[in-house]
């Protein structure tokens, strides 16, 4: 699922960090155009392209999208950590006392529809951008 931001506020952090479009293009992964298209605001952002954006800017979710802080849904705090439902599965599955459980990314999918995480909650990557178990 593609993640929505102001493309407004794509382009000043950017800016604020003095990278060019092309820099940031690499940085992320994608290509030049990939990005002019997101500043734009004619192409929305990939998860798994989201989350290497908060890590290369250095900025919370919230910076981007303009949503307010514990209001985030599963959904929300999994694309913030740029992780696919496999692999938010997959993390789950390591956790103790998951054996057993059968999550799946089509049950993890299921959650995110409507679970709004309550205020507080936390931000699921670590500094260093690791998934917290």
């Amino acid at each position: 699922m593609a993640q929505s931001l102001r493309p407004q506020a794509l382009q000043r952090q950017r800016l604020f960090r003095d990278m060019s479009v092309e820099q940031l293009a690499e940085a992320v992964g994608v290509t030049p155009r990939a990005v002019r298209h997101w500043e734009a605001g004619t192409r929305t952002v990939g998860d798994r392209a989201f989350g290497r954006l908060l890590e290369v800017l250095r900025c919370g979710a919230q910076d981007l999208t303009g949503r307010e802080p514990g209001t985030e849904s599963l959904a929300d705090l999994r694309r913030d950590a740029g992780l696919s439902t496999e692999e938010a599965a997959s993390a789950l599955r390591r956790k103790r006392g998951a054996h057993g459980l059968h999550i799946s990314a089509e049950k993890t999918a299921i959650l995110s529809v409507a679970d709004v995480c309550a205020a507080g909650c936390g931000d699921l990557r670590r500094p260093w951008g690791g998934w917290r178990t």
